[in-house]
């Protein structure tokens, strides 16, 4: 779990920048998600760009509640679901706290890999099926879409 410039292509990292926090979790659908965190909290402490193992990586803020997830797909960023503020586009649109955000990752023109975070979008029907049991098994309150 760590950075692009760590990455290996065949598996794993040269360095490893993150650590999993108590046991994985799992939805009965298959899916299966991680609580990590950043070795050195001295420095950021959001969420890996490159996955290891996970399709899934959590995030928990400072009382320990899950606010965010990272989906990856052959390890690389997909998106990110957030939930835990206010959100507002670049055209206005807007999406309240307590309610899924997607915000989608797309590769810059270096090849650095960028969250679009003036595009954020409600989950699909796909993502529901898909992490929805997952995301109310972590928080039973949360709104999937408004």
């Amino acid at each position: 779990m760590g950075m692009q410039r760590l990455y290996n292509e065949s598996g794993g990292f040269s360095e490893y920048l993150y650590h999993q926090v108590g046991e994985t979790i799992v939805a009965s659908n298959g899916v299966e998600g991680k609580i990590v965190e950043k070795i050195d909290k001295a420095s950021y402490d959001g969420l890996p760009i490159l996955s290891n193992t996970s399709e899934v990586y959590f995030k928990t803020n400072a009382n320990g509640e899950i606010i965010q997830a990272r989906i990856y797909k052959d390890r690389k960023p997909v998106c990110d679901f957030d939930w835990d503020h206010n959100h507002t586009n670049k055209n206005g649109e807007k999406f309240e706290k307590g309610t899924v955000h997607v915000q989608p990752f797309k590769k810059d023109a270096k090849g650095n890999w960028k969250r679009d975070d003036k595009h954020a979008r409600y989950l699909s029907n796909e993502e529901i099926e898909r992490y929805g049991e997952l995301l109310r098994k972590l928080k039973s309150d949360i709104k999937l879409r408004p």
